[in-house]
């Protein structure tokens, strides 16, 4: 790894340390900044060791601070993309429950409701008036949908 390429990283691995020492770790705040500044310290001080071995001239055949540094950081790396991945993949998820609940209330608006008796294009009594603070198709009655996706449902289930 080159000389600049590893300070910048570096860099950027001791502001994310900074941002997490001033509490941006979210639950675990305490625990985060106080690991976050043990790490700190422990950098910094690998980082003035190896120039002290290296002004000395000591530390032949010693592997580098720098390069053991370098893999720490790519370790943490790693492990920011996987829960990244992880959030994205949730996120996605949420998003496509969330569309079809939509597709499903959608739907389920074009009948009256078999169960409460809610007109076309009115929400099902139990949603109030307007559904307001509830996730769309949540409280539209099941048989309301199967209604809409099977006007023989009913006579099936008699």
């Amino acid at each position: 790894m080159s000389t600049l390429k590893f300070a910048r990283e570096l860099a950027q691995f001791e502001e994310h340390l900074d941002w997490l020492i001033a509490g941006g770790g979210g639950g675990y705040r305490e625990l985060d900044s106080a690991l976050a500044a043990s790490y700190m310290t422990l950098i910094e001080g690998l980082v003035e060791l190896d120039e002290h071995l290296e002004s000395a001239g000591l530390g032949a055949g010693v592997p580098r601070i720098p390069d053991l540094l370098a893999q720490a950081m790519a370790v943490f790396h790693k492990a920011e993309a996987a829960s990244t991945q992880s959030w994205e993949k949730r996120r996605q998820a949420e998003e496509e429950e969330y569309a079809e609940a939509v597709r499903r209330h959608e739907l389920a608006m074009t009948v009256a409701c078999p169960y409460c008796g809610a007109q076309p294009g009115t929400a099902c009594r139990t949603a109030g008036p307007s559904g307001a603070g509830h996730l769309k198709g949540v409280h539209d009655h099941k048989d309301r949908y199967r209604a809409a996706t099977d006007p023989e449902w009913k006579r099936a289930a008699v």
